[in-house]
Formats: structure tokens, sequence, C-alpha cells
């Protein structure tokens, strides 16, 4: 009770859900179009591009505040000014090709706003994580299968058609799985967990690329240094046994790697080494996007033509493809996408609470598929692999997801 007299202060408002269901029936939609691209990723990628279109017309008749207010959504600065770098760059190179690619570097913008909007809230995300471990339990499974029944022996692969492609999806399944498995489950969860584990982690190792292996160690890292960080003493020991326990084909792979006989990795120094001297050339705003196979042979020595047959249709290196790609001024927006990203989800892991743990598992399960998305991008182009990219932005919305539940 309030004394006589006394000033009643009026009530705050509560909290305005950040993504209200102004057409409900639109956003149930755009939720169901997502979630079948997501399986998309991991089959089809004609699926795949045709269920996004439908999700972004979707959730565009839904009238978002995300549309309205577009600059307000997290990373929108860092992620739009790449994108605005692609079209200068682009309309720079005044090649119809490049004009045509530089739309699909806006492409992963719509899946991040997308997935951030309309799968807000701890429910929708935790069943978005689901959705991503059914797929690639379900690929790994089938990819396995059509390696028996087919006879490849011990590499596989599937329908995606390339073993990049399908380790990349598989690698981002992994992550999540495993974090699950740490983090937010009970044991009677946990069992159905580490067996799916195991199926994407026997697909994962059979497909023999060695990039997502190096990408898999350091995802691993990551997920125990955040559950146990005392356990990754423990993580060469576990390294070492699996060199020795893999089948000799593997072995064989590493040895190749390390020792440099492999005829692959001088031809992908030598790409390299030729993707520096482009950006060198061109530093401001690259060749134009997808323009490198067009130069690639005026930087060519003759030595380097005799180890490579073929003109790379991509530099096997996020970093070196964009900066040749869109310069300077490009790498510069990726870079300041993904530091931004890391510091505001490493701040989102250290507020949860320590008694959520499907939210600690979401948020730690995305910080280990992106710093294993990231390390497999330094051996391969996979941001331009549409699959993996598409899957790889889905995953990166979904912590931002939670933090625009809560109002953060």
């Amino acid at each position: 009770m309030h004394p006589p007299g006394a000033m009643m202060l009026p009530m705050a408002p509560p909290p305005a859900d950040p993504s209200p269901d102004l057409h409900p029936g639109n956003r149930s939609l755009t939720r169901a179009c997502l979630v079948a691209m997501v399986l998309g990723c991991y089959f089809s990628v004609a699926a795949m591009h045709i269920l996004l279109g439908l999700a972004f017309v979707s959730w565009v008749s839904s009238s978002m505040p995300a549309l309205r207010h577009p600059l307000r959504t997290p990373l929108m600065w860092p992620m739009g000014g790449f994108v605005l770098m692609a079209a200068f760059s682009a309309m720079l190179a005044w090649n119809p090709t490049s004009t045509k690619e530089a739309f699909s570097f806006a492409t992963p913008l719509l899946v991040y706003m997308m997935t951030r909007d309309v799968m807000a809230g701890p429910s929708l995300v935790n069943r978005s994580v689901q959705y991503v471990i059914w797929g690639g339990v379900l690929t790994g499974g089938l990819a396995l299968a059509q390696s028996a029944f087919e006879d490849q022996g011990v590499m596989i692969s599937n329908n995606l058609n390339r073993y990049v492609t399908l380790s990349g999806v598989l690698l981002l399944a992994l992550m999540l799985n495993l974090s699950r498995a740490l983090f937010g489950a009970n044991t009677r969860e946990r069992i159905p967990l580490l067996l799916g584990l195991g199926v994407i982690l026997c697909a994962l190792g059979m497909t023999e690329t060695r990039g997502v292996w190096v990408g898999l160690v350091a995802g691993c890292a990551t997920l125990i240094g955040l559950w146990r960080p005392r356990a990754l003493i423990a993580l060469p020991v576990v390294l070492i046994g699996a060199y020795f326990s893999a089948p000799s084909s593997f072995q064989e792979n590493i040895q190749s790697t390390l020792n440099g006989s492999d005829p692959l990795v001088e031809e992908r120094l030598c790409e390299l080494d030729i993707g520096i001297d482009i950006i060198l050339d061109n530093p401001l705003l690259g060749v134009g996007p997808r323009r490198v196979p067009e130069v690639y042979g005026d930087y060519r020595a003759p030595e380097e033509a005799a180890l490579a047959s073929r003109i790379p249709k991509h530099l096997h290196n996020n970093a070196i493809q964009i900066g040749a790609d869109l310069g300077f001024l490009g790498l510069g927006f990726w870079f300041a996408i993904w530091i931004s990203w890391f510091r505001r989800v490493a701040r989102s892991y250290a507020r949860v609470d320590e008694s959520d743990h499907a939210s600690r598992a979401v948020i730690a399960g995305c910080l280990a598929a992106m710093v294993g998305f990231q390390v497999m991008g330094l051996f391969e182009y996979n941001m331009g692999d549409s699959e993996v990219a598409f899957l790889a932005l889905f995953v990166f919305a979904l912590p931002l997801a939670i933090e625009a539940y809560s109002g953060d």
C-alpha cells in the first residue's frame, strides 16, 4: 500500500517482442522454407536456392521490423559494406559475369537477416540446431551406405558430388552435435547424439579432405576449451592415437602434406603466390567478383604452368580469394564481419547462466562451427561453395537469434 498523497511512478512497459508476428502465417512459412533450405544444403543445391527464394518472398511480405530498420540489425554495417564493395568492384570490372556474381555476395546477408528474425527465441533456435544435426547424420549415413554398396573404397562422396562440399556441411553439423552432447544433454539424450556423432565423424574422415580435418581439430579444441579447459591437455594424445589407428591411406595423406611430396600442396602454394600478386596489382577493389580465372594465366610463370595443367576456378583460401575479387576494401569488411561476430557471440556466451545448458550448447556449438569453418577456409574457398556457405550463415545467425529474443 502507498501512503496517501504519494506520487505513483508509472510502471515500465514489458520489452517488446523484437520480432512480432504481424503476419504469423507468413512467418511460419518463412521458417518452414528456411528449415527445408537447411536440408537442401545437404542434398540438392537447386532445391536449396528455390526454397531460399520462397523464404525471402514470404519474409518480405510479412513486413518485418528488420526490413523497416535494417541498420539496427547487428553486423549490418560490415555486412552491408561488404555487399557494397562487391557491387562497386563488379561495376568497375564492367563484366557481365562479375555483375551477376556480385548478387551472390548479397545472398548470405539475406540468409542471416531472415534466420535471425524468424528464428528468434530459445525454442526455435534449439529446434533449428536439431534440424542441422539431423541433416548431417542422414547425409553421413547415406554417404557411408553409398560407399559400401558402390564399392568406392575408403574415400566417399554423395550426391553433392564434391568432397569439399560434403565435408564442409558435415563439419558444421558435427560441431553442433558434439556441443549438445557435451553441454546440453542428459544421459538419455546423449546416447543418440553420440551415435549420430559417430556416423558424421566416420563420413567426415572418409572424405579425405585434409583442410576440413584441420578445421575439425580447431573446432573440437574450441569446444573442449569452453567445456573443460583442462581437458585440452588430452587432445594431442587423442590426435596421435587417431593417427596411428587410421587406415594407411589416411596416414599417407597426412605424411605427404607435411613433407611436401604431394604435388597438390605445391600447386596450392603457387595459387596463393599468384593470389597475392593479383591483390597487390589491384589493391583497392580487386579484379571483380569471380574474375580470377580470367586473369590467372597472366601471372603464371613457365615452371608454375608445368605444375598445373588447368587454371583453377578459385584460389583455395577465403581471404586470398576475397582480396583478389574485391581488393583490400572488400577484405577489410570481411574481417570486420567476423571479428564483430566472434566478439559479440563470445560476450553472449559469457553472459549465459551456467544453468541454461541449452543456450550454452547452442552458442558454444556455433562458435566451434565458425572456428572450424574459418580454419577450413585457409585451405578451401568454402565461402564460395553455396551449400556450405548457406548452412554456415544459418548457423552464424542462431546465437544472434537468441540475443534478439532476449532484447540484448
